[in-house]
């Protein structure tokens, strides 16, 4: 059990977006629940928690190395939706961590890695454009072997 409803900005029907900053968290969490199995859309933040640093555990067990995973895939899935739709998708990948300190893309995110998988998936088309997609069962990669 999630030690705080208040702080839980999707409660397995409803978004809360008074916990929602800016556009991009309203995105970001559209896009957990694109990425989410069917399975987990109707559980509270997706069955992943809160937010990566409330040190809440997940509800349905699912382990740190995939809640690590689906977030890094969701916040780079977030960004291109932000680009879409005309919002500053700049701001969202430096403080997502996916630009260098000279303005470049980060090496160690390995933004290509996370675009081609998000492409085979059918998230994004072959421009990177970003496809209203849901699925059942997403194998998501461990980015952290990239």
């Amino acid at each position: 059990m999630l030690s705080d409803p208040g702080k839980i900005a999707w409660d397995g029907k409803r978004l809360n977006t008074r916990l929602c900053a800016t556009a991009g968290d309203v995105i970001h969490d559209l896009c957990h629940y694109q990425m989410a199995t069917a399975d987990r859309r109707s559980l509270p933040e997706y069955g992943l928690g809160t937010s990566p640093d409330s040190y809440e555990h997940s509800l349905v067990g699912v382990d740190p190395i995939r809640r690590q995973a689906e977030e890094h895939v969701t916040s780079l899935l977030g960004i291109i939706w932000e680009r879409h739709l005309g919002y500053d998708h700049l701001k969202t990948m430096r403080s997502h961590g996916w630009l260098d300190d000279a303005g470049g893309l980060d090496s160690d995110l390995n933004a290509n890695r996370t675009l081609e998988w998000l492409y085979s998936m059918a998230f994004v088309d072959q421009n990177g454009k970003p496809k209203l997609q849901l699925y059942a069962n997403v194998c998501i990669p461990n980015v952290l072997n990239w």
